[in-house]
This record gives C-alpha cells, sequence and structure tokens, in this order.
C-alpha cells in the first residue's frame, strides 16, 4: 500500500482524547504535559500512589486536566483510566525507571491487548513506549542491556502488526552515558517532541525513534 494510503486508513481512526500514562518520575511528567499539551485528559499511573499525584499535580499546575489511579492488572488499571477521563485513545509505557527492560515484556503485551480490546467502536489508538538504554555499558551487563532493548524493539514490530490497522505501536528510546540522569531537561524537552511527531505521524508505526542523551 502506498504510504499516502497508508496515512489516509490510519488517520480514518480518530484516537479518543483521554491518555493513560504508565509509570511516574521526570519523563512521566514530560509525557503527560506533552499530551495534556496536545488537549488529552490524562490519568497517570505509578506504583507508589504519591508519585503518581505528585505527577499529576504538576501537569495541573501547568494548565492541563490529569488525575492519578492507582491498580493492579491491565483491565483493572484501564477501567480505572476510562472512569476518570472517558475513553482511551493513547497509552505511553514509560519505562525509564526500570532497569531490567527483559522483565516488562509479558506485562507489556498484555497491557498493550487489553488498551486495543476496550477501544469504542471506530476509535483508533496508539501506544508510545519509552525506554532508557546506557550506552557504552562493558562486559555482559552491556549484553544483556542489548539483548533487552533488541526484545523489546521486536516486541513493538510484532504487536504493530498483531494490532493493525487501528492501533499503532511505536518507541522512543533514550541512549545515554551512565552519569546522565534522565531528568535532564533537554532530553526531556526531546522525548516530549518525538512523542508530538509521533502523535501527528499516523503512517508511523512499528518504529522506535532513538534519542541520543545529553551530559
Amino acid at each position: 500500500m502506498p504510504e499516502a494510503a497508508k496515512a489516509d486508513a490510519a488517520a480514518s481512526w480518530p484516537l479518543p482524547r483521554a491518555a493513560l500514562v504508565v509509570g511516574g518520575g521526570p519523563v512521566g511528567v514530560a509525557v503527560a504535559r506533552a499530551l495534556a499539551g496536545e488537549g488529552y485528559a490524562v490519568a497517570i499511573h505509578d506504583d507508589d500512589a504519591a508519585v503518581a499525584e505528585r505527577d499529576a499535580a504538576a501537569v495541573r499546575d501547568a494548565g492541563g486536566r490529569a488525575g492519578a489511579i492507582t491498580a493492579d492488572g491491565a483491565e483493572t488499571l484501564l477501567l480505572r483510566a476510562e472512569g476518570a477521563f472517558g475513553a482511551v485513545g493513547v497509552l505511553v509505557n514509560n519505562l525509564t525507571e526500570n532497569r531490567r527492560l527483559e522483565s516488562s515484556t509479558a506485562a507489556l503485551q498484555a497491557l498493550m491487548q487489553a488498551f486495543a480490546q476496550r477501544l469504542p467502536s471506530g476509535s483508533g489508538g496508539i501506544v508510545v513506549n519509552v525506554f532508557g538504554t546506557v550506552s557504552g555499558r562493558p562486559g555482559a551487563d552491556g549484553a544483556a542491556a542489548a539483548v533487552a532493548l533488541a526484545g523489546l524493539s521486536a516486541l513493538i514490530r510484532a504487536m504493530a502488526l498483531a494490532l493493525a490497522p487501528r492501533v499503532r505501536v511505536v518507541g522512543i528510546g533514550v541512549e545515554y552515558a551512565a552519569p546522565l540522569e534522565l531528568s535532564d531537561h533537554v532530553v526531556l524537552r526531546d522525548v516530549a517532541a518525538a512523542l508530538r511527531f509521533l502523535l501527528g505521524a499516523p503512517a508511523v508505526t512499528g518504529q522506535v525513534i532513538m534519542l541520543a542523551g545529553h551530559d
């Protein structure tokens, strides 16, 4: 199918105007603020309820609509997000605080599948997986990180195929040097910019945008 036709097909599935951000912290707040700036109401989940509420407050302080939710399990998480703001059209999995990406694969897949199944008839959705990886890590740790990254990239491609055409699945990765913290304002700005690009690029799915961190 020509690229223009792919874009038209994807654009024909409007996104519900609520978003769910799973995983708080600096990157979670940056993503939530970017979504709020695009007109989405944002539900924020974190394993630490205090972190989720703090991050939601930061979005509200910036003028956005946001609320904190707590839940165990994909279905319950989505139900509570829908209860707060209606049907969810954007799912962001913020994995930047997760140092073991390989442990997330099954849970990610379950959440993406539940998200797609719960979309209203006639609506589309987008899943954005945001993660960080340390560059130049030597020895066995470096090999494990490379394998985990490859596995996550493969999962993104596989889920993009499985959930097409109604749901797009993409990734944003930040490769950074060991001393860098993901709270760096330039990194946060670039992650938000990449998210806005992906929201507005209906022909893009199954791809990962890799960003270079800043020392």
